[in-house]
């Protein structure tokens, strides 16, 4: 049996030493079966979902008796990684961590399973996503919390599930919560996330927002025309693999029908400092449709937009017909309806 080292994880972190209403201490003893490398939590989506957790800092594994401490206004669910030689090379399943004291148990040759942790709330995960089907996890969930409103595990699963996307029936689950869960610093942003998405769900009118264009006149996306039956928007950045990979496919889609009620309309995201960068890549890859700057991301962020590339598809009156649709997907809709 490998013999496990006892770690101080993120030494340096604690939300507050004054309790505010609501809030308790914790205590977290990790052990983890390796002496090299350095351990640092990781949030189950994105950062925004944690009041004042430094997920950058870190510890270095090493022989000791540490402890993670803080104060939480309730069970909070995080991942571990295990860095060595700037890679990851361990990153656990999701788990809970509950005001009051408890140990943790981590594995590295068991990546993405739930590690071993001493409170009853992690075996409600366990249970729940042992049950939860492939399919229909969305009525699945919905029924779940229906009959469980002040779940904690539910409302997690739903953070993870959400993930930027919208659907009528998520937004019916986080509604069924428990007052008390939707008033925690998860919950009200969990909420605050799904009105968002719901801007831009499908059957929506696309959101007008401004922008920059080359010539650097401000201006909003012309997203309405009655001439052109389909309009793709398409948000992406200048050193983004995945968004340039589909430039050659869109180039082809754009001079098959561009001239037949189709646009294409290109939204930047980058950077203030990469205003070159971006130019100098929609001229290496003689991009021929409109593009505009969303300078920093700062509306795609409004928009809860956080994946790229993100793209929307538009009829005539500027209502979302389709999202995050690939190329083929898109070439095959766009010979049925205009030819």
């Amino acid at each position: 049996m490998s013999k496990y080292f006892l770690i101080f994880l993120l030494g340096g972190f604690f939300i507050s030493r004054l309790h505010s209403q609501g809030k308790a201490p914790f205590t977290l003893n990790v052990q983890i079966n390796a002496d090299t490398g350095t351990l640092i939590l990781l949030p189950v989506d994105d950062e925004s979902f944690y009041e004042k957790i430094d997920f950058l800092a870190t510890r270095r594994v090493i022989n000791g008796n540490y402890i993670l401490y803080g104060d939480i206004d309730g069970p909070i669910a995080l991942r571990l990684g295990l860095k060595m030689d700037g890679k990851l090379k361990y990153i656990s399943n999701i788990f809970f961590i509950t005001q009051g004291s408890q140990s943790i148990i981590c594995d590295v040759n068991r990546l993405r399973e739930i590690p071993k942790i001493q409170n009853k709330i992690n075996e409600e995960w366990r249970l729940f996503s042992d049950n939860l089907p492939d399919d229909k996890r969305d009525d699945y969930l919905f029924k779940y919390i229906k009959n469980n409103p002040s779940s904690v595990v539910a409302m997690w699963k739903l953070i993870t599930l959400t993930g930027g996307t919208y659907s009528s029936l998520l937004d019916s689950s986080y509604l069924n919560l428990s007052a008390t869960l939707k008033s925690s610093f998860a919950g009200k942003m969990l909420g605050s996330k799904l009105r968002i998405a719901a801007k831009t769900s499908i059957g929506r009118n696309f959101p007008l927002i401004t922008v920059m264009s080359l010539d650097g006149t401000k201006g909003k996306i012309p997203i309405r025309n009655k001439k052109r039956r389909f309009t793709f928007i398409d948000f992406w950045f200048s050193i983004c693999g995945p968004c340039i990979s589909q430039f050659p496919d869109l180039k082809k889609i754009y001079a098959k029908y561009h001239n037949e009620e189709f646009e294409i309309i290109g939204v930047s995201v980058d950077q203030k400092l990469q205003k070159e960068e971006w130019k100098n890549t929609i001229a290496k890859y003689s991009l021929p449709w409109v593009q505009y700057w969303d300078i920093d991301g700062k509306k795609a962020a409004e928009l809860n937009i956080i994946a790229y590339p993100t793209n929307f598809l538009l009829d005539e009156k500027g209502i979302i017909i389709a999202k995050n649709i690939d190329p083929i997907t898109l070439e095959k809709l766009l010979e049925k309806n205009l030819r």
